[in-house]
C-alpha cells in the first residue's frame, strides 16, 4: 500500500523537492535574477536594496560632477577667447604707442579696439544653467571696489532726517564697509539690498517710506519729501559730537544662504575707558550697549538671505537717520577735532562684491565642491585713442616692473588655476566611476542568478525528477 511502501514515499518526496528546485533554476536562469521575493534570503534582499539606494546617489552625484567639468570647460573656452582678444588689443596698443603712427591709422586702431572692448562685454555677461561664468568686479585677484562718497548731515535745520545713496553692485552678496561719526545722541544707520533690510544700527525704520529717498522735517516752507513722522528712537553712539573725536568702522558681510554678520571697530576716542563703567582698549564701543560675542543690543541684522533670493533691484543703500547730525565719511574725510592715533586709516564707503561659490554635493558623505565666477578686466576706462594712452594701456595688459599685466594674470591666475581645478574634477570623477562600478558588481553577486550554475542545476534537478517519477 502506498502508506505503509517507504521506499515509494522516499521516492515521491525526492521528487517532489527535485521538481520545486528545478521550478527555482529555470525561473533564475530566465529572469537572471536571484532575489525574487523576500523569503529566499531576507538578508541579502535587504543588503541589495542598500546597495542600489547607494548606486543611485553615487549616479547622482556622478553627474553633478560631470556638470562641474562643463561649467569648468565653458569657463575656460571664455578666458580662451579673452587672451586672444587681450593679444590683439596688445597688438593695437603697441601699434598706437608708436610716435611714428599718424593719427588717422591710430583712430582706425582705436575703433578696433573699442570693438573689442564690446566683445569682453559680451562674454563676461555669459552663464552656464543659469550661473554667472563671470564676475565683472573681480579679476587679477583684487576685487574692484564702489566708493559711495559721504553722507552728511552736519547742517542742523530739521527735527528729524534721512538721507540715502544707492549704488547697483549688479548681485547679491559681498561685503561694504563705512566709517560713521554720530556723538552721544546717537545716530541710525542701515544697509538695504534692493527692498531688504540688511542691518539697523538703532530703532527700525518706516517701511511705508521710500528708504532710497531723502527726507526732512524742516520749520520752514514744504520741501520735497517732507516726512512727518517721528524719530524712532536709539541709534549708535560716539564720542563727543558728530563733529570732534574719532570715528567708528563697521563692516558688514551678507550674501544667499550664508549668516548675515557685522563687526565693529571702536575709534580711539571711543574705546578709551574715559566712560563711567567702560574698560579701555577691549576692541568694545564705550558707548553702546554690548551683548557678547561682538554683538550689540540695539543693532538688528538679517538673520540669512535666503538661496532664491532673487530681488527686483540689486541696489545696495546707505541710509542716516537722525535728530540731530551723523556722517558717514568719504575717503580721507574726518571729524579734523580731537582725534586719536587709533590705526583704522580713512577709507571711504567701500563695497567689495563676491559672487556666492557654487556648490554642490560631491558624494552622499556631506562632502561639497565649490566654484567661484572668477572674472577677467573689462579695460572700461582704457583707450589708444593717443600715444600716451596707447603705452599706458600697453603697460596694463603686458605688464611692467614689479606690476603683473592682465595678459600673464589671466595665463596664471584663471586659465592655469582652472587647469588645476579641472584636473581635480576628473580624479573625482574617476574615482566616483570605479564606486560605481563596484557597487554595481557587488550588487551583480547579490541579486543576479550564475547562469551557468543555474542551468547545471536546472539539468540536474531534472533528472532527478525522472528518476524519481
Amino acid at each position: 500500500m502506498q502508506l505503509t511502501n517507504f521506499t515509494f514515499l522516499q521516492s515521491r518526496n525526492d521528487y517532489m523537492s527535485s521538481i520545486a528546485q528545478r521550478k527555482i533554476a529555470s525561473d533564475r536562469a530566465s529572469g537572471g535574477k536571484m532575489l525574487e521575493r523576500s523569503g529566499e534570503d531576507v538578508g541579502a534582499l535587504s543588503h541589495a536594496a542598500k546597495i542600489n539606494l547607494e548606486s543611485k546617489s553615487d549616479r547622482l552625484h556622478l553627474n553633478n560632477l560631470r556638470n562641474a567639468q562643463s561649467f569648468l570647460h565653458a569657463q575656460d573656452q571664455g578666458l580662451q577667447k579673452t587672451l586672444q582678444i587681450y593679444g590683439r588689443m596688445e597688438d593695437l596698443a603697441q601699434m598706437a604707442s608708436s610716435p611714428f603712427t599718424n593719427q588717422s591709422d591710430r583712430n582706425n586702431y582705436e575703433n578696433e579696439f573699442q570693438n573689442l572692448k564690446g566683445e569682453l562685454d559680451q562674454l563676461v555677461e555669459q552663464k552656464f544653467q543659469g550661473h554667472p561664468l563671470y564676475n565683472k568686479y573681480v579679476y587679477c585677484g583684487e576685487p574692484e571696489s564702489i566708493d559711495y562718497g559721504e553722507l552728511n548731515l552736519k547742517r542742523k535745520d530739521w527735527t528729524h532726517a534721512i538721507l540715502a545713496e544707492s549704488n547697483d553692485i549688479g548681485m547679491t552678496s559681498g561685503t561694504i564697509s563705512f566709517r560713521v561719526n554720530s556723538g552721544t545722541a546717537g545716530d541710525i544707520y542701515r544697509v538695504w539690498l534692493g527692498d531688504t533690510l540688511l542691518m539697523s544700527m538703532g530703532g527700525m525704520p518706516d517701511f511705508s517710506l521710500d528708504h532710497t529717498q531723502d527726507y526732512f522735517n524742516k520749520s520752514g516752507p514744504p520741501v520735497l519729501n517732507e516726512i512727518s513722522s517721528s524719530f524712532p528712537g536709539g541709534g549708535w553712539k560716539t564720542s563727543g559730537g558728530a563733529t570732534n573725536g574719532d570715528d567708528d568702522l563697521v563692516t558688514l558681510t551678507f550674501g544667499p544662504g550664508i549668516d548675515t554678520t557685522y563687526e565693529i571697530t571702536p575709534g580711539g576716542t571711543n574705546d578709551d575707558g574715559v566712560k563711567a563703567g567702560s574698560t579701555p582698549n577691549d576692541g568694545i564701543s564705550d558707548y553702546n550697549t554690548h551683548a557678547g560675542d561682538g554683538k550689540y543690543d540695539d543693532i538688528y541684522v538679517l538673520p540669512k538671505i535666503p538661496l532664491d533670493f532673487d530681488p527686483a533691484s540689486t541696489d545696495l543703500t546707505l541710509q542716516i537717520e537722525t535728530s540731530t547730525i551723523g556722517i558717514i565719511y568719504a575717503e580721507g574725510n574726518s571729524s579734523g577735532s580731537d582725534e586719536t592715533s587709533d590705526g583704522i586709516e580713512r577709507p571711504g564707503v567701500v563695497f567689495t562684491p563676491q559672487l556666492p561659490p557654487i556648490t554642490f554635493a560631491k558624494d552622499s558623505h556631506g562632502n561639497d565642491l565649490s566654484f567661484v565666477a572668477n572674472g577677467f578686466d573689462l579695460l572700461e576706462d582704457r583707450s589708444i585713442a593717443s600715444s600716451s594712452s596707447a603705452k599706458e594701456t600697453f603697460d596694463a595688459l603686458n605688464g611692467t616692473t614689479g606690476k603683473m599685466g592682465e595678459i600673464q594674470c589671466l595665463l596664471t591666475e584663471r586659465i592655469g588655476a582652472l587647469a588645476s581645478e579641472s584636473n581635480r574634477i576628473n580624479s573625482e570623477i574617476q574615482a566616483m566611476e570605479a564606486q560605481v562600478i563596484n557597487g554595481e558588481m557587488t550588487l551583480g553577486r547579490i541579486a543576479d542568478a550564475d547562469l551557468a550554475r543555474e542551468a547545471t542545476n536546472l539539468a540536474k534537478e531534472s533528472m532527478k525528477s525522472q528518476m524519481a517519477a
